[in-house]
């Protein structure tokens, strides 16, 4: 994530607040970037997942995962997500993603773990918003984690239509 980081933060809309993860500390961030910016509130453990406080119970494994659970906090009332590829499931003639990643590995058993592990993750932020009256979340891009892929047609469709 810190490589992404300095890969893309000039690349944020100047009226956009950055969050960043609160494992990266004050220096790295200043040395990159000048930008006021946010710290998600989680604590760095694999757990169940549940909020107190508005602090997160859990790092959920991977940011894309943990994202959904700030989405709630942040006060969302439906999540959409993106480019959340899953790990199996998906003709991606044996890439790990949809794209090249030279950094992620391609252990069979450790990628299927992470999925696993991000399913789990997704239907416990899933039930907890919907406990609370929260529409749910909403992956809009092929996915390995078939349960939450709605497919942006069906919203397109909804679009035009409604």
């Amino acid at each position: 994530n810190k490589r992404r980081f300095v890969d893309y933060v000039g690349q944020v809309d100047a009226d956009s607040k950055l969050l960043l993860g609160s494992n990266f500390d004050q220096a790295f961030i200043r040395e990159h970037t000048d930008r006021d910016f946010e710290a998600l509130v989680f604590k760095n453990r694999v757990a169940d997942f549940s909020v107190s406080d508005g602090v997160i119970s859990t790092n959920c494994r991977t940011i894309s995962t943990l994202l959904c659970g700030v989405a709630l906090v942040m006060g969302a009332q439906r999540i959409f997500v993106v480019g959340m590829d899953g790990y199996i499931g998906l003709d991606t003639a044996g890439c790990v993603h949809w794209y090249e990643e030279a950094d992620e590995t391609t252990d069979p058993e450790f990628i299927l773990e992470k999925h696993h592990s991000n399913y789990h993750y997704l239907d416990q932020i899933n039930e907890y918003g919907l406990a609370r009256g929260i529409e749910g979340i909403h992956i809009l891009t092929p996915t390995g984690y078939a349960k939450f892929y709605k497919g942006i047609s069906n919203y397109l469709e909804l679009a035009v239509t409604g």
